[in-house]
């Protein structure tokens, strides 16, 4: 099972902020809640699909261990 590094979480936020996107518009693009994202963002959400959904909509490669 792989596990998503803290910094993975702090990349969604950085990619967020780079491409200039609100956590409305990144919720309505993948499907969820602002406050989800910004869960996720802050590493108090580790739900493993929303995670994904939020990755590959922002195009960032999670950095996992084994």
């Amino acid at each position: 099972m792989n596990i998503v590094s803290k910094e993975s979480f702090q990349m969604l936020r950085e990619a967020r902020k780079s491409k200039h996107l609100l956590l409305i518009e990144v919720g309505k693009a993948c499907g969820l809640n602002p406050t989800t994202v910004a869960r996720l963002e802050s590493g108090t959400n580790s739900n493993p699909e929303h995670f994904q959904k939020v990755s590959r909509f922002l195009n960032v490669n999670p950095i996992t261990s084994l």
